[in-house]
């Protein structure tokens, strides 16, 4: 039985103008409360007007007897964080099959992804599902993501010797554990830094939320890394330096497809990542393609991005 679980199922649609025009799309499943968690978009004819309808599916892949029971909040806002577009609330009920919850927007198909609306940003539209688990049994659940206790990283403990200042709220933490992870951690605690005597540290221009699944992955190590979260980790990873969760990003990027080779031709060069570059070019498999999916984001290209296209296109 569970008791007022609470957790959001964030959805980050990437080209979201492509997605819409396929018709509909998915999120990744995200395991939360013992079941999994779908996000989608889909139109919904309505007179001569094709109308916006997200939705949430509840499922337990392993079937047996289970039930979820839940409130469910579905927000979208104009742009990134912006003002609330859209706010309204369901309740769910799934007992022993995949249960889906649908969401009207009022929103025509084709406004949703017009760069001229304020909906898009950097190509992207976000949505939020708020979940309140109200009640659930399930005798065969799916294992639930691990996600790191909040009460131990919040009061002082014996693991946790410094704490760190993100957006006003604060996150005890172990020197030396960051140090391990990260050189810039390590240089600055333990180096010739006026950090190494405080008790607080600020970390400005990162946000708590996105360190908090940075945490997550480095403390229980079994956390995996998703189309939502991994542009923030390979951020946050390319800024305090860890090789191991900009290889686990990248491996990430490498296998989803939640992101086309454009994109994460731009995340390569963004971030250096010259072996994800070379997979995604090695993709390719006529001139045709190549230059049909790649010719509007030329000009956004790295010198060296633009000599390796040239290189692989020589090749084909």
């Amino acid at each position: 039985m569970t008791d007022k679980l609470k957790f959001v199922v964030e959805w980050e649609i990437n080209n979201a103008a492509r997605a819409f025009a396929a018709g509909d799309a998915e999120s990744s499943g995200l395991n939360n409360g013992g079941f999994k968690w779908i996000a989608g978009v889909r139109p919904n004819k309505a007179g001569r007007n094709k109308y916006t309808e997200f939705t949430l599916t509840c499922d337990n892949e392993r079937g047996g007897e289970w039930r979820c029971e839940a409130d469910v909040d579905f927000v979208i806002h104009r742009g990134r964080r912006g003002s609330v577009h859209h706010k309204s609330s369901h309740r769910m009920e799934a007992v022993n099959k995949k249960t889906v919850l649908s969401f009207g927007t009022g929103l025509v198909w084709e406004f949703l992804v017009s760069p001229s609306l304020p909906y898009l940003t950097n190509g992207k539209i976000i949505v939020y599902f708020h979940v309140t688990i109200i009640s659930s049994e399930c005798n065969d659940p799916i294992d639930s993501t691990p996600i790191l206790d909040l009460s131990k990283l919040i009061s002082p403990n014996e693991m946790s010797n410094v704490t760190l200042v993100l957006e006003d709220k604060k996150l005890r933490v172990s020197k030396e554990f960051l140090a391990i992870h990260s050189p810039v951690f390590s240089a600055m605690f333990f180096g010739n830094f006026a950090e190494n005597q405080q008790e607080e540290v600020e970390l400005k221009d990162v946000v708590y939320e996105e360190f908090v699944d940075l945490l997550n992955l480095l403390y229980l190590g079994t956390v995996e890394i998703t189309d939502r979260t991994v542009m923030h980790l390979l951020k946050l990873a390319d800024q305090f330096q860890m090789e191991r969760v900009v290889n686990l990003s990248k491996k990430h990027l490498t296998e989803s497809n939640g992101f086309d080779l454009a994109d994460k031709l731009i995340i390569s060069d963004q971030f250096r990542l010259v072996s994800l570059r070379d997979h995604c070019l090695q993709s390719f498999t006529t001139p045709q393609e190549l230059l049909q999916k790649l010719k509007s984001e030329y000009a956004h290209f790295s010198a060296e991005t633009k000599v390796a296209i040239g290189d692989r296109l020589f090749l084909l």
